[in-house]
């Protein structure tokens, strides 16, 4: 089995682990948290873009990698949607969305001219 040495980010002990089996530190009993930024949420993206909220949703609702986290309707209960947005899934909208330099907008090139 595959043993690794750890530091826990919490209590800041040293801990050797076994790779398959470790789901905590012994010493604080703490699950490690990952080094990954927590995703965006809708409001957060508003707040960001100054967009409303039905905007961001219409943006972000179909793009692969977004996170859905959905209730089903029920007899007397509405069907809730909520979107969780990493933030690479947003960088790659933002980066789609904004003109690179020496490229022009899709309104200056398709502009009439009279």
């Amino acid at each position: 089995m595959e043993q690794e040495q750890v530091r826990c980010p919490d209590c800041n002990e040293s801990y050797t682990r076994l790779l398959s089996r470790w789901k905590f530190c012994p010493f604080c009993g703490n699950r490690p948290t990952a080094n990954v930024p927590p995703p965006y949420s809708v409001n957060e993206i508003v707040a960001l873009l100054n967009l409303s909220r039905e905007t961001v949703i219409r943006m972000f609702k179909h793009v692969p990698g977004v996170i859905v986290l959905s209730r089903p309707e029920e007899m007397h209960k509405r069907q809730y949607n909520s979107l969780r947005v990493p933030r690479h899934v947003y960088q790659q909208v933002m980066d789609g969305l904004t003109v690179k330099p020496g490229r022009q907008s899709n309104a200056s090139r398709h502009r009439k001219r009279f």
